[in-house]
C-alpha cells in the first residue's frame, strides 16, 4: 500500500515534483467510462498532472471524481494545488480509494494528447 508518489520518490535522487495539468468539471471520456464504473453523461471533477523526477516527466496521472465525492471533499481537493493527490488520501483514515487504473496509453486514445500536454517535446516510442 501507499502512494505512487512515495514510491518513486524512494528512485528519484533530485526530487519528485508534481505538476498541475488542470482540474476542472467535464464529461468522462470513452476510455474513462470503458475502464471505470461511471455514467458516461454525468459530468465528474477531474484532475490531471504529470509527476516529474529532475524535471523529466515520468507519470501522467488522472483523477475523476463524481459529484457526490467531491462534493464531500471539496475543501481538501480545492487546497491541494501542487501537491500529490496521495499526500492527502493516505492521512486521512476515513477516505479509501475505489479504482486504481494503471496502463500504456495508446496513440489512438484521446488521453494520449492529454498526457503529452505541457511536454518541451514528445516522447520517441
Amino acid at each position: 500500500p501507499g502512494s505512487l508518489t512515495e514510491h518513486l520518490s524512494q528512485y528519484c535522487d533530485r526530487g519528485l515534483t508534481l505538476q498541475l495539468l488542470g482540474e476542472q468539471w467535464q464529461s468522462p471520456l470513452a476510455d474513462d467510462v470503458e475502464n471505470l464504473p461511471m455514467d458516461p453523461k454525468q459530468r465528474c471533477f477531474i484532475r490531471e498532472i504529470h509527476l516529474a523526477c529532475a524535471q523529466q516527466p515520468l507519470i501522467y496521472g488522472r483523477s475523476l471524481f463524481p459529484r457526490a465525492t467531491y462534493a464531500h471533499c471539496r475543501g481538501q481537493l480545492d487546497r491541494l494545488g501542487q501537491r500529490p493527490m496521495g499526500e492527502w488520501l493516505f492521512s486521512d483514515p476515513h477516505i479509501y480509494r475505489q479504482f486504481t487504473q494503471i496502463g500504456r496509453i495508446g496513440r489512438r486514445s484521446r488521453l494520449y494528447e492529454r498526457a503529452l500536454s505541457g511536454l518541451p517535446h514528445r516522447p520517441d516510442m
